[in-house]
């Protein structure tokens, strides 16, 4: 009797999306210095009262789009989780092309070589907020092409929820998750179309390619 109970809280409490309010105090922790790509820093009043879930069939997108040509080496998310933190291996990271309103076709799939985790000193419905910072590996960076618009995504995949924090203040496209194989629906059922008044926060860095070929033509030049 008791194990059935057990059983039918952790299946309820395991939803897609986890609702609450922010505590403690902001610590900064930033990311390695590279190019950045994006940003949206956490600010502590714009966190948003409810964090969508990555695990399982469930995925946090937002979209950005670069104004020069990158390789992008790093891709840094506010979240949380329920279970233990993720090793690099427990999560895979996702670029897609944009398809308006959402995320249009899978471009690029990998798993990170190295997550960095830094205790940000707030918590969110009792939980820490981890500023997670994820590394690409050097041999198959993403490469985006200045001006065009992308949607990037991290996923959980040892079935451990973890949940993204939001922003309550747009900036750019709206937030999407997808809940099956089926497509992309919006994180709120408002709104025509339904779009979700939240972005994620995320600092997406890299290298600069062009700036790479101009060095390495100067370089030649010298001999």
């Amino acid at each position: 009797f008791f194990v059935i109970l057990f059983v039918a809280a952790a299946a309820t409490f395991a939803s897609s999306t986890l609702t609450g309010h922010v505590g403690g105090e902001y610590t900064l922790w930033m990311p390695a210095t590279d190019d950045v790509i994006d940003t949206n820093a956490l600010t502590e009043p714009d966190i948003f009262n409810t964090a969508f879930a990555s695990f399982t069939d469930y995925y946090v997108a937002d979209d950005f789009t670069p104004s020069a040509n990158y390789a992008v080496t790093d891709v840094t998310w506010w979240t949380l989780t329920t279970g233990a933190v993720p090793d690099a291996g427990d999560l895979e990271v996702l670029f897609y092309t944009d398809l308006p309103p959402g995320p249009g076709t899978l471009l690029w799939t990998g798993v990170p070589t190295a997550v960095s985790l830094g205790n940000t000193g707030l918590t969110f419905a009792g939980y820490v907020i981890w500023q997670t910072q994820v590394t690409l590996p050097d041999t198959d960076y993403f490469n985006v092409v200045g001006g065009t618009t992308y949607w990037v995504s991290m996923h959980r995949t040892d079935g451990t929820t973890l949940y993204i924090i939001l922003d309550s203040i747009v900036r750019g496209t709206e937030l999407y998750r997808i809940i099956d194989a089926t497509g992309w629906v919006a994180g709120s059922s408002t709104g025509s179309p339904p779009y979700d008044p939240t972005d994620v926060f995320q600092i997406i860095e890299g290298t600069a390619t062009a700036i790479e070929r101009e060095t390495w033509g100067s370089i030649k030049s010298i001999f």
